[in-house]
């Protein structure tokens, strides 16, 4: 049993990691997340990557005027990221020889990981170009940006509020293992999955945004900034393994 909930957390770091080393691709929904924001985001994973996951989507790099230089230097650590990814996989994949795994560690190693790729990324990125990375990325997450510990201090969350997001993460942790494993099972197919999570999401964001007061989800709005055209098959794509 242990072996088995050892590969299915596997699965989902690697589809969440996958998913922040390809930049983003498929995230938001373009539709109403609740209270908090004028964008949804269907997806397994929470932050996915944070607003650097988006860096290589065409429509992003397009609303950014991207240099070719910063197209290029960015294809260079994208490459360098998905090796890096695979490395730590196959780490992990080679650890706790018993069966034991490490849930915190885990989730500090995707942390860590995402706080070096934002580095990289805002070392090619302009300081305007960085602010509106941010606004893009608050209008596709909608009410999961107040999952980030920094927006969450923006909006001046307190502590009954931060406890509450970190309750609806398990939660959702909890429903998406539950998922895997009815389909490794063959209880229910991939449309299904896909399906049942989509509900899931809508509920998620509708939760998310009733833990804000109405000043905070007001100010969430406005970290949103100009209003941001994502590309169709970007913009409404199947989110990824998930924030």
């Amino acid at each position: 049993m242990k072996n088995v909930i050892k590969s299915v957390l596997l699965a989902s770091l690697l589809a969440i990691s996958v998913a922040a080393v390809a930049q983003g691709q498929g995230q938001g929904r373009g539709q109403g997340g609740g209270r908090g924001g004028q964008f949804g985001m269907q997806g397994r994973g929470g932050m996915m990557g944070g607003p650097s996951a988006l860096v290589n989507r065409a429509d992003v790099q397009e609303d950014l005027k991207l240099t070719a230089a910063q197209k290029e230097s960015l294809t260079k650590l994208r490459e360098k990221q998905q090796e890096d990814q695979r490395a730590m996989m196959e780490n992990l994949r080679n650890s706790g020889g018993g069966g034991g795994f490490d849930r915190e560690a885990m989730t500090k190693m995707i942390q860590e990981n995402q706080a070096k790729n934002e580095k990289a990324v805002n070392e090619i990125l302009t300081a305007e170009q960085q602010k509106r990375l941010k606004e893009i990325w608050v209008q596709l997450q909608g009410n999961r940006a107040i999952m980030d510990a920094k927006i969450q201090d923006e909006l001046g969350f307190d502590q009954g509020q931060k406890d509450a997001v970190k309750a609806l993460q398990a939660k959702q942790q909890e429903a998406a293992m539950s998922l895997m494993e009815k389909m490794r099972n063959q209880e229910i197919d991939r449309e299904q999955m896909t399906e049942i999570s989509r509900k899931n999401d809508e509920v998620m964001l509708a939760e998310l945004g009733k833990i804000m007061k109405e000043d905070q989800a007001a100010k969430l709005k406005a970290m949103g900034g100009a209003p941001f055209k994502a590309a169709p098959q970007q913009g409404r794509g199947g989110g990824g393994g998930g924030g």
